[in-house]
């Protein structure tokens, strides 16, 4: 019997640790998360693209794609050339788990169960808002070419897919929900690459325009509720915001107490980080940041609360 359960607890360890080892390899994407059984929803259907815009999300599309990241909404993969993103949702994070269907129907558990089964359901609805957003009114600000959130026949298009082992996989794009955007460059690796390369012009186009990005998202009544530097990037000069599933509508940003206070906060993590790593360029960043303030909310001087 001791020899029987000593072999039970052996084998047992031994598959969840090999289970975890598979799952920190593939970094936890496998075919049937990114897979849902979403009905249509009239409330994701988006206008068409021009035919010129369409031939760029073809060309774009007939090509294979490598993981690239595994973020908290999405998996990433990046095009061949280097020159697109590919963002499959994780829908096992969002659909209504099956273990909860399992359950027994027990009164006392029926509050939970539903509590659950809205929260996920919340969750997806809140995901595709934003990134309905940001295909509707900051698409060239995101860099988003492409949005696919209800099922359809027209794309007729098999993709390769590589995991992070190199396993390929062949998906039915029609079938999938996704979203297309082109690669950007990393915001503060790319200006810490140009400022200790002497280039300090170049760094300061592109801190203009990531702040030029900021106002214009307030002027128009977006709120990022998870404005973290890694969700900012570069395509050549432009700034442009790589993570689309935070965006919110508030008018209230566009009014000037409410829009200056959160624009002047949304700058506060990027005051702190040019100080410390790049103090040649702190200048430059309180004068922009204290014109914009100036001329986009008509008055207000930038407090100094950086020791």
């Amino acid at each position: 019997m001791k020899t029987f359960l000593f072999k039970l607890i052996f084998f047992s360890m031994a598959f969840i640790l090999l289970e975890r080892f598979c799952h920190h390899q593939t970094r936890g994407f496998r075919i049937s998360k990114i897979h849902s059984n979403l009905p249509h929803n009239p409330k994701w259907s988006l206008p068409p693209l021009s035919s010129n815009e369409m031939e760029e999300v073809k060309k774009a599309l007939n090509q294979p794609y490598r993981f690239l990241d595994s973020g908290g909404q999405c998996y990433a993969f990046v095009s061949k050339d280097q020159q697109y993103v590919l963002k499959f949702f994780k829908h096992h994070h969002m659909r209504p788990s099956s273990l909860l269907d399992h359950l027994p129907t027990l009164k006392v558990l029926t509050p939970f169960l539903e509590k659950q089964k809205k929260k996920r359901t919340m969750r997806l609805e809140e995901m595709f808002t934003s990134f309905t957003i940001a295909f509707e009114r900051l698409r060239d600000q995101t860099a988003l070419l492409y949005l696919h959130l209800n099922k359809s026949e027209d794309l007729n298009t098999t993709l390769k897919l590589y995991d992070a082992i190199g396993i390929r996989h062949r998906i039915d794009l029609d079938n999938i929900e996704f979203a297309l955007q082109r690669k950007a460059s990393m915001a503060y690796p790319t200006l810490t690459t140009l400022a200790t390369s002497g280039e300090i012009e170049a760094a300061k186009v592109r801190i203009a325009s990531l702040l030029d990005l900021m106002i214009t998202r307030c002027k128009q009544g977006i709120a990022d509720h998870d404005p973290r530097k890694r969700n900012f990037g570069f395509i050549k000069e432009q700034a442009v915001e790589i993570d689309l599933g935070s965006f919110t509508l508030d008018d209230s940003l566009m009014t000037e107490s409410t829009g200056k206070r959160t624009f002047f906060f949304e700058t506060v993590k990027l005051r702190r980080w040019v100080k410390k790593y790049h103090p040649e360029l702190f200048d430059f960043l309180e004068e922009e940041i204290n014109w914009r303030l100036t001329e986009n909310f008509e008055k207000g001087k930038v407090e100094k609360i950086l020791n």
